[in-house]
């Protein structure tokens, strides 16, 4: 689930669950496939992580850029 608030209105989200495993291996056999580099996203997730303490410490928002992978959906 995931819950988003701004000012006096939240709204919840609640999406189809998600195999990150399978989306990983897929995404690892498509770079292989197409001859492409894959990409690490660590750095995202350290990104998110980060914001999220700051945005706990300070009760306010922290914006993180988003970055798409070439990934195919599933």
């Amino acid at each position: 689930m995931l819950l988003v608030e701004c000012g006096d209105v939240s709204t919840e989200h609640t999406g189809p669950p998600v195999d990150e495993v399978a989306e990983e291996f897929d995404y690892f056999a498509h770079c292989v496939l197409s001859d492409e580099t894959p990409e690490p996203d660590g750095l995202a997730d350290l990104e998110a992580i980060e914001a999220t303490y700051e945005a706990a410490e300070t009760g306010g928002t922290v914006p993180i850029e988003y970055r798409q992978r070439g990934r195919p959906r599933r």
